[in-house]
This record gives structure tokens, C-alpha cells and sequence, in this order.
């Protein structure tokens, strides 16, 4: 029998349902961060007071909680249970609950987390608890107290809370942050045919050049200045006007880019040798391919995705006849 087996009939034994037992499983544990951006805290005084542990939708501790359910995090201890993410609970914090509740029962365990007369014998005194109003949820500044108050099925837990309320400015901000940044990173994994976005490489957040592949030399199309506000922080979610136009340039710089690879993998495959060109490159006419040095004072096309269609359309069609002198050129040259 595994240790997880054996502990769980002792709870069992000790008054705890299997079925409750198995609900831990779903009991999953968010992070805090992601209400922290448009929730504000409200200015009162901490106030010592008993919250239904239903409520309580996460640790904000350093403990690695965040994406763990409550199952995992409590029988991790046995070793059995590899937490998600880097480090783990104390063990022994969470042993000294259940020997708590096999030496004293589960009615004095349950009567422990919601004891305020405590607070002075306990290492960490009362849990610091925050509250997001608008959301009718909390946060545990307690960790092994909180996992196995919900692993023992305790109705309530007494803490000191604080109550945070959601600034509805910033949360229509963020939503539409979130979207914003759902496109950038779906463009920064999709594959084009002809080009690709390099990102530079000291952020995250610019796209700083444009290029393209087609089975030769690289092309440089120029450069294109993207910002985009990765995880905002709740002042920067003030502006709503900045996350509109973001979002603008998001949806412009899309279209354009599918609209440049869409043009360069037609245009590659129609355009052709120049006929003065045609002829000398088929009579071996070398010396009329000096008029290609003509062209080398405009060597490096650049390509502004903020034109329109027709202009980058005719600025590809040079880059690509260029290319084809040069490839003839080079052919003349090495023929005896």
C-alpha cells in the first residue's frame, strides 16, 4: 500500500469523506497576479474575521502553489506527487496538521483554524487574507494552514483581512491587454511561406525587422517599431487609449505582414529577366550587362509596410529582377 493510500484512509477514519477527498483533485490553486493589475486595495484597517475556505482561490505566498490542486499539494509530502513548477511545501508544516488531527480529532482541528484566541502561540500569528471584493474571493497569506484546512474539509478559517476592490477602468483595460497580447504571441509563432519577423533580441516586445526567404540570399525588407505592453502594471492600465491604438497597430501589422508574404510568393514566381537582358544572357552578350552597374547605386531596396499595396508591389518587382541580372550576370561570367 502506497503512503497516499494509507493516509487517505486515516482521514477517512478520522471522519473525512473519500468523495471529498477526491474533489481536492479539482481544487486548483490560482496565482494572485492575475487580479493584482486592476484590483486596488481599500483603505481600512486589517479586521480579524472568519471567511468560508470555499472562497479561497489561492495562495499568495512564496511557496510553489500557484496551478497546484490542493490533492497534490497536500500528499506531496508523502513523495509520491511531483508539484508543477519549481520547489515544493515544508512537510513538515503540513505532518504537523495531520498529527494534530489523528492525535486530537477532526472536530478540535477544524475548531483550531477558526481559534483567534491563537494568534499569539501560532509561528506566523493569524493568516493575512486578502480579499477581492467583486469578485467574492480570497487570497492565503497561510500556506500549510490553508491546504489542509481544505484537505480536513473546514467549513471556515479566521484570518486578518484586507479587502481589495476592482477598478472596472483598469479590468476593461486589461481584458483587452490580454487580447492584444494573444495576437502578438500567435504572430510571433506563425509561419509565413516567404518571410519571417526577427525580433530583437534585448525585448520581448519589437518587432524591429522584416525579411525574406525564398531559397536565396536574404532580402532586408526594413524595419518595423511594434510595442506591445507584456503584463501591464495597473498605472500603465490607466490608458485606455494606448491599448485601442495597440491594438490598431496590432490588427494593421497582421494584415500587412499575410499581405507581403502572400505578394512575394506570387511575385517571385512571375517575374522575369528583363528582355535586354533575356537576349544577352542567351547570346552570351557580356558587355551589355554592364548596364547592370547602373543599378547598383540602388542596391538595397527599402520596403515601408505602410504603403500602400501597388507601391510595395513595384518595389518587390525591382528587388526581384535585380536579383535575376545579378544571377545572370554571374552565369556570362563563369561561361568559357
Amino acid at each position: 500500500m502506497s503512503r497516499i493510500e494509507d493516509w487517505t484512509n486515516i482521514l477517512v477514519d478520522l471522519g473525512i469523506s473519500k468523495e471529498h477527498i477526491e474533489s481536492m483533485k479539482d481544487y486548483q490553486m490560482q496565482s494572485i497576479a492575475r487580479y493584482l493589475p486592476y484590483y486596488e486595495e481599500q483603505k481600512r484597517e486589517e479586521k480579524t474575521e472568519l471567511i468560508s475556505t470555499k472562497k479561497i482561490k489561492g495562495i499568495s505566498t512564496g511557496w510553489n502553489t500557484s496551478g497546484n490542486s490542493i490533492y497534490s499539494l497536500f500528499f506531496s509530502v508523502t513523495g509520491e506527487i511531483k508539484l508543477k513548477g519549481e520547489g515544493g511545501v515544508h512537510a513538515n508544516r503540513i505532518l504537523e496538521n495531520f498529527n494534530s488531527l489523528q492525535k486530537n480529532g477532526l472536530k478540535y482541528q477544524h475548531d483550531f483554524y477558526v481559534n483567534e484566541t491563537l494568534e499569539p502561540v501560532l509561528r506566523d500569528g493569524l493568516p493575512r487574507l486578502q480579499y477581492f471584493l467583486d469578485d467574492d474571493i480570497y487570497f492565503s497569506g497561510a500556506t500549510h494552514r490553508t491546504i489542509c484546512a481544505l484537505m480536513f474539509n473546514a467549513s471556515e478559517m479566521v484570518g486578518k483581512v484586507k479587502v481589495y476592490k476592482k477598478n472596472y477602468v483598469k479590468y476593461e483595460n486589461w481584458l483587452l491587454s490580454n487580447d492584444n497580447q494573444k495576437v502578438w504571441k500567435e504572430l510571433l509563432k506563425k509561419e509565413f511561406r516567404n518571410i519571417f519577423i526577427k525580433i530583437e533580441s534585448n525585448t520581448y516586445n519589437k518587432v524591429t525587422g522584416v525579411e525574406i526567404h525564398f531559397n536565396k540570399p536574404k532580402i532586408f525588407l526594413g524595419e518595423v517599431q511594434v510595442e506591445v505592453r507584456i503584463n501591464p502594471s495597473g498605472e500603465e492600465l490607466l490608458d485606455k487609449q494606448y491599448f485601442q491604438d495597440e491594438k490598431s497597430r496590432l490588427k494593421f501589422l497582421v494584415k500587412k505582414l499575410e499581405e507581403l508574404d502572400e505578394l512575394i510568393g506570387d511575385l517571385y514566381s512571375e517575374v522575369k529577366l528583363p528582355f535586354v537582358y533575356r537576349v544577352s544572357l542567351k547570346y552570351n552578350l557580356k558587355f551589355l550587362y554592364e548596364i547592370k552597374l547602373l543599378l547598383e547605386e540602388n542596391k538595397y531596396y527599402f520596403i515601408d509596410i505602410r504603403n500602400s499595396r501597388n507601391e510595395i508591389e513595384s518595389t518587390l518587382r525591382k528587388i526581384f529582377q535585380r536579383q535575376l541580372i545579378t544571377e545572370g550576370s554571374s552565369i556570362i561570367k563563369n561561361k568559357k
